[in-house]
């Protein structure tokens, strides 16, 4: 379903139950923008992408919230493809939001998917909470709590599958066909609703994002 009147707020786990989900189309950053917001983030999506249907090439640090969509409890699904080069691709999605500081997020460090390294292959995917808790106070001061090697291990520059599961004290991610989650955490803000959109540092593909309340 493609979101045609940006103006209607979305709200995706209110007492009435749950709403269709939502799939917004990718293509139009980076050129019109339309449906998106950009708060104090450059804008994102550099091109479409030949590979898959409603995809983008982003670049750089770039974010973009989905415009009049809050998400509460819910899950939220994308493909995503990464660089093979060390520190080059960081990709993900962000919920909870405020604006371009204040943002749950997970990301995936596709360079480090079955890295030689074990460190490395242990540092795969993420959760964030701006501003409190960036990726660097977390691993300083709750080590390996926060981010986990992924489980089946895609290679470093080939397309994955990704489906956040966000729910009122946690958070739980799956990549392709897995189970069992690679990451589970404790969610860390307090905040119990709020934007949803896409993020990435470096260089990566995202295709076909598809939100979904929680029943």
């Amino acid at each position: 379903m493609k979101i045609s009147r940006w103006s209607l707020v979305f709200f995706l786990a209110g007492p009435l139950g749950a709403a269709e989900p939502i799939a917004p189309d990718l293509t139009t950053l980076g050129r019109t923008n339309a449906g998106w917001e950009l708060p104090r983030f450059p804008s994102l999506g550099q091109s479409a992408n030949s590979d898959r249907p409603n995809s983008i090439t982003a670049g750089a640090t770039t974010g973009a919230y989905v415009a009049g969509v809050e998400l509460a409890e819910g899950t939220i699904e994308f493909e995503a493809r990464g660089r093979a080069a060390d520190g080059s691709s960081f990709v993900g999605v962000m919920f909870h939001g405020v604006d371009g500081t204040t943002y749950d997020g997970v990301y995936f460090r596709s360079f480090n998917f079955g890295h030689d390294n074990p460190v490395k292959r242990d540092h795969a995917v993420q959760y964030i909470a701006m501003p409190e808790w960036p990726w660097h106070r977390l691993r300083r001061e709750r080590p390996e709590e926060f981010e986990n090697p992924v489980t089946p291990t895609p290679k470093p520059d080939e397309w994955f599958r990704a489906r956040v599961v966000v729910e009122e004290g946690r958070v739980r991610v799956f990549v392709n066909d897995a189970t069992e989650p690679s990451l589970e955490v404790e969610r860390l803000s307090t905040r119990g609703r709020g934007k949803v959109g896409l993020w990435v540092t470096g260089f990566g593909d995202i295709a076909n994002l598809k939100i979904t309340p929680k029943s």
